[in-house]
C-alpha cells in the first residue's frame, strides 16, 4: 500500500513534501502512515468501497487522517467544520468511459 499511497502523492502533488487536503489540513508525504504524526494522511475512497466504489487510482485522494475519519464512508459529510458531497464527474466519465467522482463543498444542506 505503500507503493500506491506514494503513487497517488506524486498524481496529485509532484514533488512537494508539504501539502493541504481537500478540508484545509496539512499533509506531509513522508508521514504517510506514520500514527505518531500530526501530519499523517492515509487514501480515501473518493465513492465509498462500502458502496461499491473502486480501488482505482482515480478513486483514491490523499488526505489527513482526521478528514478521512470525518468523511468515513458517506458520500455527505462535515470535514475540519466544513460540509462535503461526493458527485459524479460528468467530464471525466466521458473521458474515461467510466464513472468517476469527486468531493465538492456543499453549498447547503438545504439543497
Amino acid at each position: 500500500m505503500f507503493y500506491k499511497a506514494h503513487r497517488i502523492w506524486e498524481k496529485y502533488y509532484g514533488s512537494e513534501q508539504v501539502a493541504v487536503d481537500f478540508a484545509g489540513r496539512e499533509i506531509r508525504k513522508s508521514s504517510y502512515g506514520n500514527i505518531f504524526s500530526r501530519y499523517n494522511w492515509d487514501l480515501h475512497h473518493i465513492f465509498p468501497k462500502s458502496k461499491c466504489g473502486s480501488n482505482d487510482e482515480e478513486n483514491l485522494l490523499c488526505v489527513h487522517v482526521l478528514t478521512n475519519r470525518e468523511a468515513a464512508d458517506k458520500t455527505s459529510f462535515w470535514a475540519n467544520d466544513q460540509a462535503f458531497e461526493v458527485v459524479l464527474s460528468k467530464r471525466k466519465t466521458r473521458m474515461l468511459g467510466k464513472k468517476v467522482y469527486r468531493i465538492r463543498e456543499k453549498e447547503s444542506w438545504l439543497d
